[in-house]
């Protein structure tokens, strides 16, 4: 560890920070005060986000355009990189980047990018409020002229509460609530932005280092995941809000909760639309795949591998996502809060990842990394990410279970009042429901520990890098000290993938 010197900080926070903060906050505001529009807001956001790592993926594979990254990349660290490219550790260790050349270049012209993007803004910026459009109002002149019609009475139906009853008011306000989001102008743009990285990442995975390979399923299928993660992301922590808020805002929630229609009609359609939109999503991105693979002349495009190694596990991913963020606005005094506490979640899973917390057994929705393989497909390691799947659905299905009893129903929003009728809330099925996931949750918890932590050593990532870290200081010593080497080798190598096994013969000189 060298010394700590507070200037170098002020520097880095001076010339790479501030430029880069001032800029995005530029962007964004002037967004906002254009549009005055906050899912216009979120999505240009995004739409920043994989411009930028498009722009950065395409001009960064090419070392004959680095000189045009240096000027094109905004926050500065291409310029950082050219600059620093030939540096020497010790340099690197103690020296700054000088403030000239291509990096105050960079600087200043992302800086002026920044004000002029403020100018804009300025002129831009209509102080009026902004009003009903002109079709809009015609349409309400016309309505309010017309002669009130009165639709003639009709017998009143039969109410029905039977189980065929509650499926029909399931499906029907699950097709209500995912035509909501599928209609959303936000919804398309966001598809469409994901969709454009995916294809992006796609054609960068046409090669490794400069060397062609067969786009077969698997190449496709790995480029895929967490093409759509940011999108997705968004999906689920906004509409999450609108669609649990959406009665409220609209002011119709107390003629729609004095109906006779039990709490799980609400949660549930509102929860399964929200996961089954993030499948759509999935399924996007698999078409994109096999139109690649069709512009590459790859017709073995394997339906069944995307649906069991892509559509199904991101499914189940991004369905954890969707529940906890149904439940976390159930709770909320207002939907603001709700996506304010899901984007603190957010963030601090990044922040206690990098501390060491990264357990699967805390960490909500975690999954065990499951390679995959032309020749084994997905080996056995699916049977082990199978168990921390039930795991966290049973913890999901306990979440849903909390928010069935605690859910805000008339005009009673206080939660005191909710948390004192939650006992009598959960007799019945409810609690039935709840007790078998906690058991599930425990059980499956108890197993996945014994495992990863009594019958086998569990390391943290930093436990494992401290570990790498120690044994090079243990055997530094015998770096200089002659090493016997191998001149030839004769194996034969039997694999049984089926059975995770192999058979060697042979011998080393």
């Amino acid at each position: 560890m060298g010394p700590f010197r507070p200037g170098d900080y002020l520097y880095s926070y001076a010339v790479m920070g501030l430029p880069a903060i001032f800029l995005t906050s530029a962007l964004f505001f002037a967004l906002a005060t254009v549009t005055r529009s906050m899912m216009a807001t979120y999505v240009g956001v995004v739409g920043v986000f994989i411009a930028y790592m498009v722009a950065s993926g395409v001009l960064g594979s090419k070392p004959e355009l680095e000189q045009i990254m240096a000027w094109a990349e905004p926050f500065g660290s291409a310029a950082f990189s050219l600059v620093t490219k030939y540096w020497t550790p010790a340099e690197r260790n103690v020296l700054n980047v000088p403030l000239s050349g291509v990096f105050l270049g960079n600087r200043l012209l992302w800086t002026g990018v920044g004000l002029a993007v403020l100018a804009a803004t300025y002129w831009l910026y209509q102080p009026t409020a902004r009003g009903a459009k002109a079709g809009a109002v015609d349409k309400l002149k016309t309505l309010s002229a017309a002669p009130a019609q009165t639709a003639p009475t009709a017998p009143l139906a039969k109410p029905s509460y039977g189980l065929k009853a509650g499926w029909t008011q399931l499906w029907a306000r699950t097709r209500f609530e995912m035509a909501l989001v599928f209609k959303s102008p936000a919804y398309v743009v966001l598809m469409l932005m994901g969709l454009a990285f995916a294809i992006t990442i796609l054609m960068v995975s046409g090669e490794i280092y400069g060397t062609p390979v067969y786009l077969v399923t698997r190449v496709v299928i790995t480029a895929l995941q967490g093409s759509f993660g940011l999108v997705s992301m968004i999906v689920a922590i906004y509409y999450s809000g609108e669609l649990i808020w959406r009665d409220r805002d609209r002011k119709v929630h107390e003629l729609i909760d004095a109906t006779a229609t039990p709490d799980w009609t609400f949660l549930l359609p509102k929860t399964l639309a929200l996961v089954l939109v993030l499948a759509s999503i999935l399924i996007v991105g698999m078409i994109a795949g096999i139109g690649m693979q069709i512009s590459r002349g790859m017709f073995d495009f394997e339906i069944g591998k995307y649906l069991m190694w892509y559509v199904l596990p991101g499914t189940l991913g991004f369905g954890m996502i969707a529940v906890l963020a149904i439940v976390v606005q159930s709770l909320s005094p207002n939907k603001f809060v709700g996506w304010a506490i899901m984007v603190v979640y957010l963030i601090s899973t990044i922040i206690l990842g990098t501390m060491g917390f990264d357990h699967v057994l805390y960490r909500y929705g975690a999954d065990i990394s499951v390679p995959l393989s032309d020749m084994n497909g997905r080996g056995d390691f699916w049977k082990y990410a199978l168990w921390t799947q039930a795991y966290w659905t049973a913890g999901a299905v306990l979440l849903l279970v909390l928010a069935y009893g605690l859910w805000r129903r008339g005009t009673e929003t206080r939660f005191m009042p909710r948390i004192r009728r939650l006992p009598r809330r959960l007799k019945g099925a409810a609690g039935a429901v709840g007790a078998v996931a906690l058991a599930a949750f425990v059980g499956l918890g108890v197993f996945i520990f014994i495992n990863t932590n009594v019958w086998n050593e569990y390391r943290t990532d930093r436990q494992s890098e401290q570990l790498r870290a120690n044994y090079e200081k243990t055997l530094l010593r015998y770096e200089k000290t002659p090493q016997p080497s191998i001149t030839d080798v004769k194996l034969d190598l039997d694999l049984h993938p089926r059975d995770s096994r192999l058979e060697t013969r042979g011998a080393y000189v």
